[in-house]
């Protein structure tokens, strides 16, 4: 249950800095949604992945193996996280904020399953 918990303050830090600079980057900068999306992106993989390594699966992998698989892990949630992001644009007729914060929101259930059972899995 401590795992849980910490992935999900750990996750919840991540996708707000995420959702932040995405929805700023788009609302105040006038950005396209997706462009945004990616900007949010690479600086919450930075906060995840540290997070995740040190606190929620307190990793004992060298950083080396850790870092290619949770790039991996990161790139297909960040796929996830797109696929979802263009379905409720389209659902909906426009970019939206909150298009982009459901889609955040879904693509951490797949990055938690990745994270815990190939990541950060103790070998």
């Amino acid at each position: 249950m401590r795992k849980v918990f910490v992935f999900g303050l750990v996750g919840v830090t991540a996708s707000i800095v995420h959702f932040l600079l995405a929805a700023g980057l788009f609302t105040y900068a006038g950005i396209n949604l997706f462009v945004a999306n990616l900007f949010g992106f690479v600086l919450a993989i930075s906060v995840s992945y540290f997070g995740h390594y040190y606190l929620t699966f307190r990793s004992r992998q060298a950083h080396g193996t850790a870092v290619r698989r949770f790039v991996v892990t990161a790139l297909t949630g960040f796929a996830v996280n797109n696929l979802c992001l263009a379905m409720l644009t389209w659902a909906i007729g426009h970019e939206s904020p909150w298009s982009l914060g459901t889609a955040i929101i879904v693509a951490a259930a797949v990055v938690y399953l990745l994270s815990g059972r190939w990541a950060f899995a103790a070998r």
